[in-house]
């Protein structure tokens, strides 16, 4: 009675043990996905940098033509 008291403990013990290893690498894998998201959210934010400063280097560029071609005249 008492040894099967003993292997049931175990057991449970067993199984508490599994459910945290189970929850540790499911927290792991959730931080793993949260930084990837966010590396995506980053390279998203610098491509729409990168374009809005070549918009504004196109810009900046037509008004120097224009002004140049206005001395020019």
């Amino acid at each position: 009675m008492q040894e099967r008291k003993e292997n049931n403990k175990e057991k449970k013990i067993k199984v508490i043990l599994e459910d945290v290893s189970d929850n540790e690498q499911n927290d792991t894998v959730a931080e793993e996905k949260q930084g990837t998201g966010m590396l995506e959210k980053l390279v998203m934010m610098m491509k729409t940098q990168q374009e809005e400063n070549r918009t504004m280097m196109k810009a900046h560029q037509n008004d120097i033509r224009e002004e140049n071609i206005k001395m020019i005249s």
